[in-house]
């Protein structure tokens, strides 16, 4: 085996090294760039971050204190039994209702500045308790697990492709189809998944997803030809694709429309931790445990994450065993409120897949998705075959390079989606729809202007440079969570799971064409030029259509 992986390496038919440039100096100038150019870029990265951050955090700190004064300020005016006194009628409470809904849908989004203005007591605002200790953030916190998961088992192809076409013999073509098999089962359940979780419970559709993930990872270890190991792929695809539409239906049913945002970041957060594992970390497993036993270690990490979902998720706040009545009653109220099924109201409709296809609002969600998925899944899948084939530097070589984007997306998520947006509402009065298509602007521009870069940058700056445009791809990549992501529970009140599986399928379709196109692209084109010039004319398209036809007013 060692000496078929010794004379594939040493065959220069058998990589896409034939079709890309390379230098006779590559190892040596790639260590000095990773070392001497990137660690003071980052500083400074960060450095610029945290100072663009830090007023921002104190308007929003401003801003709190001026609620928190406020309210108290309320309850000094309005005692307990004054408030049962002046209790609102069934009628006046459908008609505050729907006053808050049409101020909701121009832009407000202060339940307490409304609830002043209405005159009606912002009773769910003292039944909600401590985020820190409520029961909806360990369901949160359980979605981030299974995003890390899900996000550490799929992208553990990329960095593991090189020493698995070493072994096998992968030609380009095989290396695009082995990326590619992941989504090709991924776009199959989607929709499938966000009925089921529907009809089943999220709870036990996510539980049964995990595990079979965890089989299909064992799989792929095992698999001893490139045909076994496209199937394990399809099939670990297959088996998470219900993960994106469960978690949406899930949050829908624990949180109020406030935190979602928050949320909806929250779960990309996890995405982007399981790549700080498996893009840095793979490679380097794999040269010390071999590929097939760093498979089977992520399908154990699989397996531990099952165990703790079945201990302790919970389908609805009704169901779960550890919530606290406080909490129970908030999130009733706060969930009534949103999907329009109070007292003297009758339930909304759901909305047909039919329909769903028609509304222009809908797809400018779906393009974008697709969109964001051809770029992201683009750097972190054939991220690794690029550094290989164009710098020639082998994963277990690159780990800080591969480390670099991630944490900056971390970085951004963690830091700047949130101050900014609060800094959005409270300093320049922006609507909730013109916060999503900021957010999904900027991210979709920064990437493409950010791809663009990386040849030239290469060139002036070897491969430093092309590791910071690298980088910053992801670190804009990163405000979609509080964009287009935000708006799939913006616009689907009663229909989530359906529409975020319809999202997610489409986007699928995008990740399984990707890799095809952008291997042919490798063999029709001397240059990764093209591939980037196209990942950015697709990031300017989505962009457009987003700002054109989005909103945030329910469709359902």
């Amino acid at each position: 085996m060692r000496s078929l992986s010794q004379e594939t390496a040493s065959t220069p038919t058998r990589s896409a090294a034939s079709h890309v440039r390379r230098s006779s100096t590559r190892p040596l100038s790639v260590r000095l760039g990773l070392q001497g150019f990137l660690c003071p870029l980052l500083l400074l990265v960060f450095s610029q971050l945290v100072g663009c951050v830090s007023p921002l955090l104190a308007a929003e700190r401003a801003v709190h204190l001026e609620r928190v004064k406020r309210e108290e300020l309320r309850h000094l005016r309005v005692e307990p039994q004054d408030q049962a006194k002046s209790s609102p009628s069934p009628l006046s409470m459908d008609l505050a209702l729907d006053i808050e809904a049409a101020l909701s849908t121009s832009g407000s989004n202060e339940p307490e500045l409304v609830a002043d203005r209405r005159n009606i007591p912002a009773t769910s605002q003292k039944l909600a308790p401590s985020k820190l200790s409520s029961a909806r953030n360990v369901q949160l916190g359980l979605l981030f697990g299974s995003r890390f998961t899900q996000s550490v088992t799929r992208m553990a192809i990329g960095p593991l492709l090189v020493s698995i076409a070493e072994e096998m013999g992968c030609e380009p073509h095989e290396r695009g189809a082995l990326l590619s098999a992941y989504s090709l089962g991924y776009l199959l359940t989607q929709i499938g998944g966000g009925k089921l979780a529907e009809s089943l419970g999220s709870d036990r559709v996510l539980l049964l997803s995990t595990v079979a993930g965890a089989i299909c990872t064992a799989l792929s270890g095992n698999a001893r030809s490139v045909r076994a190991l496209w199937w394990a792929q399809v099939l670990l695809g297959a088996s998470q694709g219900p993960l994106f539409p469960v978690s949406m239906a899930h949050l829908s049913k624990w949180l109020p429309p406030e935190e979602r945002s928050s949320a909806s970041t929250a779960l990309d957060t996890g995405i982007t931790a399981g790549s700080l594992v498996a893009l840095p970390c793979s490679g380097a497993l794999a040269s010390l445990l071999g590929w097939r036993s760093t498979f089977k270690l992520y399908a154990a990490l699989s397996a531990a994450f099952a165990v703790a979902w079945a201990l302790l998720a919970a389908p609805s706040p009704n169901k779960c065993a550890y919530i606290s009545e406080a909490e129970r009653a908030y999130l009733a109220q706060a969930l009534t409120q949103h999907t329009g099924t109070s007292k003297g109201k009758l339930p909304l409709k759901r909305l047909s897949i039919s329909k769903m296809l028609s509304l222009p609002a809908i797809w400018a969600i779906f393009c974008s998705h697709m969109a964001f998925n051809f770029g992201v899944y683009f750097l972190t899948s054939w991220g690794p075959t690029y550094y290989k084939d164009s710098l020639g530097v082998r994963p277990e070589d690159a780990s800080f390079a591969f480390f670099l984007p991630p944490a900056l997306n971390f970085a951004t998520k963690l830091l700047l989606n949130k101050p900014l947006e609060r800094y959005m509402r409270a300093s320049r009065h922006m609507t909730t729809l013109q916060c999503r298509r900021a957010f999904t602007v900027l991210g979709f521009g920064g990437s493409g202007l950010a791809m663009l870069l990386v040849i030239p940058a290469q060139s002036i700056f070897g491969a430093g440079g092309s590791t910071a445009c690298w980088a910053l791809t992801s670190a804009f990549a990163a405000l979609h969570p509080a964009g287009f992501k935000a708006n799939y529970m913006d616009i689907a009140r009663t229909s989530s799971g359906v529409v975020s599986g319809l999202g997610n399928t489409f986007a699928s379709l995008s990740s399984y064409v990707g890799p095809l196109l952008v291997a042919w692209l490798l063999r029709a084109f001397p240059s990764w030029l093209p591939v980037f010039a196209t990942i950015a004319s697709v990031n300017l398209a989505a962009a457009t259509v987003f700002a054109s036809f989005s909103t945030t007013t329910p469709v359902d």
